[in-house]
Order: C-alpha cells, then structure tokens, then sequence
C-alpha cells in the first residue's frame, strides 16, 4: 500500500508538495525492490528489532520505558522482495515547552516514563552543547536509522531520512527535528546525506553503568530547514 494511502487517517495538513515529495522519496525505495511500511504499534517493533543484526531498541522507543502512542510516534520498515526487513527508522514526538533537549536528557525523561523507576542506578546523561539547550517548544526525535548491509551504499542514505522529514513534516509540522549520531557518522558526511543542516558533538554524553558511556553528536534542523531540505531533495 503506498505511504499516501498509509497516511489517510493521519490528522494532518495536506500539503500537495510534501506529499509530492513523499511519492519521490518512496519510489526511490521501490527501485531497490523496497517497500515502506508505517506503524505506531511499539511492541511489534521491539519484537522485530531483536530479530534484525542492529543494535537494541533505545529506551525512547522502547514501550517498556517510554509511553508511545498513534498520536506521538511512528516507526517504518523496508521490506524487500522476500519480505525480510531490510530498513527500519523511527519519530517520537516531545513537548519540549518547558524544558530544553538538553534538559530531556539530563533528566533522562528523553528515555524513562519514570526515570526514577526505570533507570539504573548511577545512570546520567550530559550535554555539552550548546544547541542542546536552546533546542525546545514541540520537538520531534528522529532515531533507530538501520539499513541492512546488503543495501548499504547504494543512495539509500539520502531518500529514506528524508521520507521520514516528510512525514514528520505532514503530522507534527514541529519547531524542530532532531537526532543523535556516532562521532564517525558526521566525520563521514555521512550526517549530512541524511539531510541535516546543524550539527555539535556532545549533544548527549549518556552513562549507563551496565554498558558504559556513549558520546554522540546532536544533528537537528528547524522548521523551515526541515521544509527546505525535503523540497530540494
């Protein structure tokens, strides 16, 4: 069923270019014998992820920590020929109106429904950019961005995070999207492919006792980045 039609009881603005746009991005799927799935159940997508060679579901998008729903979340899936998953991506929405990003993390809200109960002990999160802190009001959190090996380096990197602009675009229309990313994945440009405009490292410097530290990078774009970047895509 294409994205179009995925979409239709979405609450939204229909704006003919973005879904303009969402057509161009998904057929760009297609000619690699992918195709787009949308979803808002979280379970399913924890179920699958332990299936897929990536890396565990975060806690932002993990339904045993955070409370997701049809209204504040979405996750998509690349499905090839045989009907392996080949893709996965991700959006949550966040009411940043009184708190920054910065302040999602450090209270590790951007995680836990309940940080108190649900994070380990000892376990903390830091922000050493500045962006971070000046990152707020309705906020969209952009994640879980794999693509199976096989698909890798093939122009993929540039029309799937785009897709998902697009859709964040048409259901939240938010101040701002952002991202969180390996130190390799910017070096690399690789950050930029995917469509980002701004990004800083130390956007989130997060301790878990049980893994260690992870310091990564904070991509993000703002409303009319977001508008731009689809459209010139």
């Amino acid at each position: 069923m294409p994205i179009r039609e995925q979409i239709s009881s979405w609450d939204v603005c229909r704006d003919r270019r973005l879904l303009n746009a969402v057509d161009g991005f998904e057929k760009a799927a297609r000619t690699h014998g992918i195709s787009l799935i949308l979803d808002d159940d979280f379970r399913a997508f924890k179920r699958f992820n332990k299936c897929l060679d990536k890396l565990a579901l975060t806690p932002n998008f993990d339904p045993d920590t955070s409370t997701l729903d049809s209204r504040h979340g979405f996750w998509m899936k690349g499905v090839d020929r045989m009907g392996r998953i080949v893709m996965t991506q991700a959006a949550r929405q966040y009411d940043c109106n009184a708190i920054s990003v910065a302040g999602l993390h450090e209270t590790l809200r951007a995680f836990y429904t309940d940080p108190g109960d649900q994070a380990e002990t000892g376990e903390v999160c830091r922000s050493r950019a500045p962006a971070a802190y000046a990152i707020a009001g309705n906020v969209c959190y952009h994640g879980e961005l794999w693509l199976a090996p096989p698909y890798r380096g093939r122009g993929l990197t540039d029309p799937l995070p785009k897709l998902l602009m697009a859709l964040v675009l048409l259901k939240w229309a938010p101040s701002y999207l952002f991202g969180m990313a390996q130190p390799g994945i910017v070096i690399k440009g690789v950050a930029q492919r995917y469509g980002y405009r701004n990004m800083q490292p130390g956007g989130m410097i997060w301790t878990v006792p049980s893994r260690g530290t992870l310091d990564e990078w904070i991509l993000w774009n703002d409303l009319d980045q977001l508008y731009a970047t689809v459209m010139q895509a």
